[in-house]
């Protein structure tokens, strides 16, 4: 939802990448109740946000800045195509 914040617990420890450690009442609760084949979950990372990578704080920052997210999430599940 625009102007929600994704509230996650993340650690960024790698110095690239937003490791998801747990899912918090958030933008992403309401993403994942809608995209049920493409939910986003501890364990997965955040690659990218609004086109910036390899820059956690840069990707941070963007989340504080902007209302509207562009996330890109890696994660080792099989996605299901439907």
């Amino acid at each position: 939802a625009e102007g929600v914040q994704p509230k996650l617990d993340a650690d960024w420890k790698d110095g690239r990448t937003l490791y998801i450690k747990k899912v918090l009442d958030g933008a992403v609760t309401g993403w994942n109740k809608e995209n049920k084949d493409r939910v986003i979950e501890a364990g997965d990372r955040i690659i990218a946000i609004n086109g910036h990578f390899d820059d956690p704080k840069a990707m941070l920052a963007e989340v504080k800045a902007q209302k509207k997210l562009r996330l890109l999430v890696r994660t080792t599940r099989d996605l299901v195509a439907q």
